[in-house]
């Protein structure tokens, strides 16, 4: 049961979002020693949470590497 009002608490506020973001998405704008990187915001959290994802399956990896490399020796 809480599970199914999480699910749709988590489904109706990411349908409000999306309302509000399609009717204004913004812009993102970055600016590195004269290149300039321009993109939807939607577009730009998308790309942090693939980043944060990335980085964490990373991490994750590397310590369950170490920890065999400890136990094999």
């Amino acid at each position: 049961m809480k599970q199914g009002l999480t699910l749709a608490l988590a489904l109706f506020s990411g349908a409000l979002l999306a309302s509000f973001l399609l009717d204004d998405p913004g812009k993102l704008t970055i600016s590195l020693h004269g290149t300039v990187i321009e993109m939807s915001l939607p577009i730009a959290v998308l790309l942090l949470i693939a980043l944060y994802a990335v980085i964490r399956l990373g991490s994750r990896l590397f310590s369950k590497r170490s920890r065999s490399a400890k136990t094999t020796r």
